[in-house]
């Protein structure tokens, strides 16, 4: 557990016990500060919340989308600060000792209650998000290898090992078999920025500069995956001739930044006449960050 987890279960804490202040019978407080803490105690238990989520990639958005949320979120951390501060400057926070009655022992148990449930809620909320995390990678997941990205290709693709010396091509390789064969999947992590615009732009000049590469056979689309992640898609078609049989390649290069903010790309090649929608289907649908 990393320190930002421990900080995120923290705030989750703090968050609950700031919902039983309005219930402290050790301590009196004005009505007012009673309902200001009844109204943080939920925000700040789901700022936490989002914050171990988004911690332990539980769910992957756009960049707008997780701008917008984190602004949100942002937001009402900042208005749980600022009620807090005014509740400490009121001398509210605290509130005035109640005086106990002789022999009165129900505080004392009280608060062990109050302990021992902030605690499980705690422990709670970590163990399903964690559960979440796990189940984000679903069975048959492959992750590639420096890359921070997963896809759940199916049992017709066979896993090899990248060739030696090609460090940007993170292992595995993924090899068609049955109605896929003769069609390849690799991943490259690039060393370029999270701008895929920029990147494909690179992709581009480099693939018009190839023998049998076929400039009329250029397409480019934006996609957006099931999981939230956005990127540019590449496509053209080339000749390959080998023992003197020309045939016809398909590259399809899936663009887009990763949580470390460098973008990796997806190639998808297959023979022209081959080439499988499933397969597309396949990396929207499944693709996701790490």
């Amino acid at each position: 557990m990393d320190i930002a987890t421990i900080i995120d279960c923290n705030i989750i804490a703090a968050g609950v016990l700031f919902g039983f202040a309005p219930f402290d019978r050790q301590r009196v407080r004005a009505g007012w500060a009673k309902l200001a803490f009844g109204l943080i105690a939920p925000i700040w238990i789901a700022v936490g919340a989002f914050r171990l989520a988004s911690d332990m990639a539980c769910f992957q958005l756009g960049d707008d989308a997780f701008n917008r949320l984190n602004s949100y979120v942002s937001s009402a951390g900042g208005l749980v600060i600022g009620v807090v501060l005014a509740l400490v400057l009121s001398g509210q926070f605290r509130g005035t000792k109640r005086v106990a009655e002789p022999g009165s022992s129900g505080d004392t148990r009280s608060l062990m209650w109050i302990s021992i449930l902030v605690c499980i809620v705690t422990i709670a909320t970590a163990v399903m998000v964690f559960h979440g995390c796990r189940r984000a990678l679903a069975a048959g997941a492959v992750s590639f290898a420096g890359s921070g990205v997963a896809l759940v290709p199916g049992a017709d693709w066979e896993r090899t090992d990248a060739p030696d010396g090609r460090q940007i091509v993170c292992p595995p390789i993924l090899i068609g078999q049955g109605p896929f064969d003769g069609g390849m999947i690799k991943v490259y992590a690039t060393s370029l920025g999270a701008d895929a615009q920029s990147g494909i732009a690179l992709f581009r000049s480099k693939a018009a500069a190839m023998p049998g590469v076929s400039p009329d056979s250029f397409q480019q689309e934006d996609f957006i995956a099931d999981s939230g992640v956005r990127g540019i898609r590449f496509s053209y078609e080339s000749s390959d001739t080998k023992n003197g049989v020309a045939t016809r390649l398909r590259t399809h290069t899936y663009l887009f930044p990763n949580q470390q903010g460098h973008c990796v790309a997806i190639l998808y090649i297959t023979f022209a006449d081959a080439d499988s929608d499933a397969v597309h289907q396949m990396i929207l649908k499944t693709l996701i960050l790490e």
